[in-house]
């Protein structure tokens, strides 16, 4: 295989993108791709989490110069977006539903200064251009990652936005706030996290115990049959859509997956209960 050519799992990504679309793997841009820390020898993206200082390594699909010349002069479609150089007020918004709705790791992207036809706006300070969309884009929440390049030579220059479909969302044009006593504060990440999985009702219910003591019952599952004990109590840590976290009275810390998790009502000690199968 090719330096050029996608891997299978890129495949998975691109499976049934109009032609024109597939990118090639990985970008002819050497600098850039160091510059902006990715790996030239596997072609594997390593971006920098600034939220939370690491390096995050992904199977992103990445785009050539070649590339993204042709998706310059295509048709707009659900990847490609194009603004002139005073209509980037709406880029936030742009990069936000590129996260939010393309495919995971699938890349969408913003030209600028193009018109709606694919023609390059000459006279335009990229540079500037460059900053004011950097500085819009840095305020959706969670952090999106993206990379702009400029293109082109002379007056034929342009600048592409490339942002990829999140995992991590839904992304919102700005941070979610929160009270924390007297003072009003943007939401950390494991604060928004709960957030969202306060839209489920059985997260919501176990979060309003948090902190608080709740009656246990730990089911047994095996061959069809499940067999529990009486309640034991134990206090609520964290829950999300993935996990619920209790401590036990010993003062150990177990995890039960959310999905195995039935909530019910302890009448005798006033209190929620919690029903966890464990299969054996």
């Amino acid at each position: 295989m090719s330096r050029g050519e996608p891997t299978t799992a890129h495949r998975r990504f691109i499976r049934g993108l109009p032609l024109p679309l597939c990118p090639r793997l990985p970008p002819s841009d050497e600098r850039t791709r160091r510059e902006h820390g990715e790996n030239t020898e596997s072609g594997i993206g390593a971006l920098l989490d600034t939220e939370r200082g690491r390096v995050i390594v992904s199977r992103m699909i990445e785009l050539g110069d070649e590339d993204l010349h042709t998706r310059l002069r295509n048709f707009e479609d659900p990847f490609v977006e194009r603004k002139a150089g005073s209509d980037i007020n709406d880029c936030l918004k742009t990069a936000v539903a590129f996260a939010n709705s393309l495919p995971i790791d699938a890349p969408g992207v913003l030209f600028v200064p193009v018109s709606d036809k694919g023609t390059i706006q000459p006279g335009q300070d990229l540079e500037k251009l460059q900053r004011t969309i950097s500085e819009r884009i840095n305020r959706a929440y969670p952090p999106i990652k993206y990379l702009q390049k400029i293109l082109g030579s002379g007056s034929d220059q342009f600048l592409a936005g490339i942002i990829w479909g999140s995992a991590a969302r839904p992304h919102f044009a700005g941070p979610s706030y929160v009270r924390d006593g007297a003072e009003t504060k943007i939401a950390s990440e494991k604060q928004f996290e709960e957030l969202i999985a306060t839209r489920q009702s059985k997260v919501y219910e176990i979060l309003r115990w948090k902190g608080r003591a709740v009656s246990l019952i730990r089911f047994q599952v095996s061959r069809g049959v499940r067999r529990g004990g009486a309640p034991i109590e134990a206090r609520v840590e964290d829950c999300n859509q993935f996990f619920v976290a209790l401590r036990l009275a010993s003062g150990d810390l177990i995890s039960e997956p959310t999905e195995r998790v039935t909530i019910n009502y302890d009448h005798r000690a006033d209190r929620l209960l919690i029903e966890a199968e464990m299969f054996v």
